[in-house]
């Protein structure tokens, strides 16, 4: 009796959490990516140098490819899925898939001899077994079907479908970890199989939901016109994922095991203002193309919001870059220097000018600027590969974050040329952003001088905690401010 109340509690509140679809994709997305920065600290502690740089590797090409593959199907889905009838929506599903399949079997088919051979093999993946590369695709073949199916349970809005996803996921590589770590078997050969079974297992929910919709079916009449909308969508999104990847690649074919950790570890743990930078860009953007208004009151609210989520996400920079130390001690006190430390800070401030960034390209793509969304992100890898190269043979945890940052301040610039056809267009609160964006570079550096010139921990700490409180007490009334404006819509 009372596990029928209790269950039917429960799916009272999963009923009502259904009012609020963005909060749950939120919230599932938040699951997926945040047992990256769980894991470090088991990672990075049992590990060796070696096998913790290939653990990175393994999974960078994994997410790369699988970025790359979602092309395939991303766009179009978005665009075309409501315009069919039911039947042509099954056709149109199973086409995409099915040329998803054949896309990866091609690409694999491509790559497979230079991952593999002795000879010819990629120095990106010196080092690593073979046994593990396959386990890798093998992976990576899950994955960009789970990616497809958790795409078709959105735009069907079935948040529900990919909450239960990601928990499984979470759960069973949490456990399965757990036990490792207890039983003293902590191994790179280990973590993949524990990645690999997760990954079936949720891929088995995800496909016996799928069932009703699938058959063995390839129209082209599809494919085409799917890809003639998302070809300029592709090509500008490539550039990106292109330059995402960039630099972990320069620094493990130019460098040392100890300094690819480091970076790695810092990149890692900015992962925490990315997932903010997610949630802040990706709660308003649903609404923004949602707006029925006149183009002059769009961009109107655009800059309102923007300006709201910006200053939000400065004051949560301040906090990341003041608790630097503690994230450190918890997640990889192994690979815990002040320069590491340093690099941490400049990849948060990369982050906050990433979000400034998106906010020009969500205008641009609200304007139906397509082609010019494809030139700037052009511009940003262009300009990434310069800076990065220039930078090469410099220390990389001070430089490759540097680079970053100049890269999105110049996107900014062009994205922003793009949006009003003026060389420089910029308002009290554009030029705001970029002081605030100073003001945040100088406290790293101040904080970082103050650390090598072996000034007293407690003085240190000491301005950290009134940083972190001020910061506190600000963030909470702008949070505030943000959801009484947010009832106004």
């Amino acid at each position: 009796m009372i596990s029928d109340i209790k269950y039917s509690g429960l799916k009272s509140i999963l009923k009502k959490s259904l009012r609020y679809p963005k909060l749950l994709y939120f919230f599932s997305l938040f699951i997926v990516q945040i047992y990256n920065i769980l894991l470090l600290p088991i990672i990075t502690g049992g590990l060796s140098e070696i096998d913790y740089g290939n653990y990175i590797t393994i999974f960078q090409f994994i997410g790369f490819a699988q970025a790359v593959l979602s092309l395939f199907y991303s766009g179009g889905l978005m665009k075309f899925w409501n315009e069919l009838n039911l039947k042509n929506r099954i056709e149109y599903l199973n086409s995409i898939m099915l040329f998803l399949i054949i896309g990866f079997i091609t690409l694999i088919s491509a790559l497979l001899p230079f991952i593999l051979s002795t000879n010819y093999k990629l120095v990106y993946f010196d080092n690593i077994d073979d046994k593990l590369l396959i386990l890798m695709t093998i992976i990576l073949f899950i994955r960009i079907i789970n990616s497809f199916l958790l795409s078709f349970y959105r735009i069907n809005i079935k948040p529900l479908k990919h909450l239960y996803y990601s928990v499984i996921f979470f759960l069973s590589i949490s456990i399965q970890i757990s036990l490792l770590y207890f039983n003293d078997q902590i191994s790179l050969e280990n973590i993949i199989y524990v990645f690999l079974f997760s990954e079936l297992i949720s891929s088995i929910y995800l496909l016996n939901n799928y069932t009703d919709y699938f058959k063995f079916q390839f129209r082209y009449k599809y494919l085409i016109k799917h890809y003639s909308f998302s070809f300029t969508l592709i090509l500008s999104t490539i550039c990106f994922i292109i330059f995402q990847n960039l630099d972990r690649f320069f620094l493990r074919i130019n460098s040392d095991n100890l300094l690819f950790a480091q970076y790695s570890t810092a990149l890692s743990i900015s992962l925490i203002s990315s997932l903010f930078v997610t949630a802040i860009s990706s709660s308003d953007f649903p609404y923004l193309k949602k707006v029925s208004v006149s183009l002059k009151e769009s961009n109107e609210i655009i800059i309102l919001k923007k300006n709201q989520s910006m200053y939000m996400m400065y004051l949560i920079s301040i906090i990341l870059i003041s608790s630097n130390d503690l994230f450190f001690k918890i997640f990889a006190e192994k690979y815990h220097t002040v320069q590491t430390t340093l690099c941490l800070n400049l990849l948060v401030i990369s982050n906050f000018y990433r979000l400034k960034y998106l906010y020009n390209e969500n205008n641009l793509f609200i304007l139906d600027k397509n082609k010019q969304i494809l030139i700037t992100k052009a511009f940003i890898l262009i300009l990434g590969i310069i800076f990065l190269n220039f930078f090469i043979n410099k220390n990389p945890l001070l430089s490759f974050p540097v680079a970053f940052i100049m890269t999105f301040i110049l996107a900014d610039l062009i994205s922003n040329f793009m949006i009003y056809s003026k060389i420089v267009n910029f308002s009290y609160k554009d030029l705001k952003v970029h002081f605030n964006g100073i003001t945040l570079i100088l406290i790293s550096f101040a904080l970082y001088l103050l650390e090598v010139n072996n000034v007293s921990s407690g003085i240190i700490l000491f301005i950290k905690i009134i940083f972190i409180l001020s910061t506190l007490f600000l963030l909470i009334r702008k949070i505030l401010e943000k959801i009484n404006v947010s009832k106004l819509w």
